[in-house]
């Protein structure tokens, strides 16, 4: 399947769409050095990319990484253009496997003076909707490429947070099913809530393992220092930074929810076994001295008192149910039952 390709020009707060065509690209770029480059590309093939490479002037490893797909995000300085490796977050669903890490598809960027590539392996929803605002001319005219890079971060990072909506959804749906167990019965699903808890907690560590080095990538962005972007461009990516950090901060909060179901979940099997034992122990105590009088009864002599009573069988019998009834009463009036 051949890549598709699709590139704006940006001038003067004009935007110039380009047909798809790489050689038409490159050449109606190179003619006005006044104008900045988009060119984004769906499904790059290994001559494509040459091709950027050669065109661009992009390091062999930035190639490379593209083709691998560590969907782990990572930045790269270069002396004419900076690279920029993002994981962006599939669309939230239903969480019935819980067991996979979240799903991220990587997006490459490899941003100079007057040029942005993106590249990523399939239609990207944040790509898609960045690129209609570009080109409707919605988004306010900035530093090249500064406002875009920011506008495709952001949509990105706005991403993760529906992801942990559904994972404390997810959570308060477990809490509701951990405190509903009732005393002696054990709801079909309850077996399940310690699994699911985990699995839970493995998904947000791998939340972590990916929102971690992108605090980093956008920590390096928003330095004042950073060559291939204007000072005053620093605090879109502070902000940007910040946002991630308070991600940081909910998968945190949410890992330590999980710590204290479990703790919850053990309470309340316990509490469980304790009511069980309880009953298991009420019915052995009433049952030992009913025990008693009927071996007491049962012994081969032949003279009992009572053995050959016509009334003494039905008489055995209201002393043991009264018995009981009255250790009943007793232990309802203690408490321990």
């Amino acid at each position: 399947m051949s890549p598709m390709l699709q590139a704006m020009l940006l001038k003067g707060g004009q935007v110039v769409s380009l047909p798809a065509d790489l050689d038409a690209i490159l050449s109606a770029w190179r003619q006005d050095p006044g104008c900045c480059l988009w060119l984004d590309v769906t499904d790059p093939d290994p001559a494509t990319l040459a091709r950027l490479s050669r065109e661009f002037r992009i390091h062999p490893a930035e190639v490379a990484a593209t083709l691998n797909q560590d969907h782990r995000a990572q930045l790269a300085e270069h002396r004419e253009y900076f690279y920029l490796q993002l994981p962006v977050p599939a669309p939230p669903r239903r969480y019935e496997d819980l067991r996979r890490r979240l799903p991220t598809r990587p997006l490459d960027l490899i941003a100079g003076r007057r040029y942005l590539i993106t590249l990523h392996q399939e239609r990207l929803e944040v790509v898609d909707l960045t690129w209609s605002r570009f080109a409707r001319g919605a988004e306010p005219q900035g530093v090249w490429p500064d406002l875009p890079v920011h506008s495709l971060c952001e949509a990105i990072l706005q991403g993760y947070f529906p992801h942990l909506d559904r994972m404390e959804e997810e959570l308060e749906r477990v809490e509701r099913q951990v405190f509903s167990q009732e005393v002696g019965r054990e709801p079909a699903d309850s077996s399940q809530a310690l699994e699911r808890i985990f699995a839970i907690r493995r998904y947000l560590l791998g939340l972590r393992r990916t929102l971690a080095p992108l605090r980093d990538t956008f920590a390096s962005l928003a330095r004042r220092d950073f060559p291939h972007l204007a000072p005053g461009s620093a605090p879109l990516f502070a902000e940007l930074y910040s946002r991630t950090i308070r991600l940081l901060e909910v998968q945190e909060n949410l890992r330590e929810y999980t710590a204290g179901l479990v703790e919850a979940y053990l309470t309340v099997q316990n509490n469980r076994m304790n009511q069980i034992m309880k009953t298991l122990t009420v019915i052995s105590t009433i049952m030992l001295p009913l025990t008693v009088i009927t071996g007491f009864f049962g012994m081969n002599f032949t003279h009992i008192p009572g053995l050959h009573s016509p009334w003494g069988f039905w008489g055995a019998t209201a002393f043991m149910v009264a018995l009981g009834l009255g250790m009943l009463y007793v232990f309802r009036r203690r408490g321990w039952i």
